[in-house]
């Protein structure tokens, strides 16, 4: 129960899993008197009906307002072949908004799917499936595919999924996610880019954008598959954690975790051509837990400030790339190095979720690397486009204007663009970076993604818009 007049909160303890320790964040939700921003709602049980209180952000909106309870379901097939799903919009389902189940040669194209209750669109024991030129946003997941074959995912903008953006689980095989814009999900439990777990095999992820997410790219249980072409910016935690056989990452550029670049475990990596950056001074990756590394051509870096490790071989840390040269015999054509791209942020950094209850929209706690902050630097909060300049750094915070519109509540990445006020992202690279000539084949290691044409909805590079118009935009 709350009492207002006093401040406090009584739970009782229905579990004894349950605990309780200071400085615990929790929501209050359905309290009508407690209604006082757009968007806000509760309802109230009057005998045998409810009665919904609404917070519009125009009194106008209220004539456009409904509340449509769809049940299961808004598009179902079972056991169908041959299917087109074209243009439509699919909202409001208290379950998948789009589902196939025992389905042949399906494709749902240039469809928005949003605000439904689990998964935004479901392959389960599908075959031949493929999902193109669409949005999903807002849903708890953005795409699935479970038990499924020969998959494809492309051209999709799937972002602010409360979740996770992409599903693959439960013995599929031959998915291929390729030049999507998976971004935003970072909100509850461990939200991740990409999610894949229970005997998956030949796992394609090519040439994605993946940005802003709790972490980017997450596979368990997974064998024999293909990581290259992408681009991979901000994490929460790792950007990439690997617990597979068999595969191979390829011209990826992956910059600013809040833990490692990747967590690897199992067999058989091959890394070649790529560009790992972390944005503060923690070290790259490990492989001390690896069976079969194989390694060459790459660029690994941290930030402006380096005073630690940067590798760790099964001999223990490295210091400095030649070290682990040394230990394994392997990044012998690698370098270490600033990969000077053309415009990007210098340091990086995540919020102390442990002390989220002391931020507020201009002072912001952060986990780590309060050292790469200065007055007057130059921020961009959650990869927002907008500048914020740093007034006050204390010992474990920062103080911004402007601030948000409101506290953040969860995971929050912060990217600092020292003196520069230009955020738009341009990770070509300049003439004379140690990646520039750096690649097996003579050209430039890393992903030649452009992040605003795919940030746009561009992913072909015709520069037309590929997915419809989003209404959240």
């Amino acid at each position: 129960s709350l009492n207002s007049s006093s401040g406090t909160l009584s739970i009782e303890k229905t579990s004894q899993y349950i605990t309780l320790t200071e400085g615990d964040r929790y929501w209050l939700e359905n309290k009508v008197s407690y209604i006082d921003k757009p968007g806000e709602w509760a309802y109230v049980k009057e005998n045998d009906l409810y009665r919904i209180y609404y917070c519009p952000l125009n009194i106008e909106d209220l004539q456009k307002t409904e509340a449509s309870g769809k049940y299961n379901r808004v598009v179902f097939g079972n056991e169908v072949k041959n299917i087109i799903i074209d243009g439509i919009e699919v909202t409001g389902s208290t379950w998948n908004g789009i589902e196939f189940i025992n389905s042949e040669n399906v494709t749902v194209k240039n469809v928005l799917v949003y605000n439904n209750h689990w998964v935004g669109l479901r392959f389960q024991y599908g075959q031949n499936v493929t999902v193109k030129n669409s949005i999903f946003t807002r849903n708890f997941n953005g795409v699935e595919f479970t038990s499924s074959t020969n998959g494809v995912c492309k051209y999709n903008d799937i972002g602010y999924n409360s979740n996770d953006g992409v599903w693959v689980t439960w013995d599929s095989s031959s998915i291929t996610i390729q030049k999507n814009y998976i971004h935003d999900q970072n909100l509850w439990g461990h939200p991740d880019g990409i999610q894949t777990y229970r005997n998956v095999s030949e796992l394609y992820i090519l040439n994605n954008l993946i940005m802003n997410n709790g972490q980017s790219i997450i596979c368990q249980e997974t064998s024999n598959g293909e990581i290259s072409g992408n681009t991979l910016i901000g994490s929460n935690a790792h950007s990439i954690i690997m617990g597979n056989d068999n595969f191979i990452f390829d011209n990826n550029t992956i910059l600013f975790s809040g833990y490692r670049i990747v967590e690897f475990f199992g067999n058989n990596y091959t890394l070649t051509n790529n560009i790992f950056m972390t944005g503060w001074d923690m070290w790259l990756y490990s492989i001390s837990e690896v069976s079969g590394y194989s390694g060459t051509n790459n660029l690994f870096y941290k930030s402006q400030v380096h005073n630690d490790k940067i590798l760790t071989s099964p001999d223990g840390w490295a210091q400095t790339l030649e070290q682990f040269q040394n230990s394994v015999s392997q990044e012998l054509d690698s370098l270490f190095g600033n990969p000077q791209f053309v415009n990007a942020p210098v340091h990086y950094a995540v919020l102390n979720t442990s002390r989220i209850h002391e931020s507020t929209e201009t002072t912001w706690y952060l986990r780590d690397s309060i050292s790469y902050f200065l007055v007057n630097d130059i921020i961009e909060a959650g990869f927002d486009g907008i500048a914020r300049t740093v007034t006050a750094v204390s010992e474990d915070a920062i103080t911004v204007s402007p601030g948000l519109s409101q506290r953040p509540i969860r995971n929050l990445l912060i990217a600092n663009w020292g003196t520069n006020s230009n955020l738009q992202w341009d990770l070509q690279l300049r003439s004379g970076s140690p990646a520039e000539n750096l690649a097996s084949n003579g050209g430039a290691s890393g992903s030649s993604i452009n992040v605003s044409q795919y940030r746009s909805g561009d992913f072909n590079g015709d520069g037309k818009r590929d997915i419809p118009q989003n209404p959240f935009e």
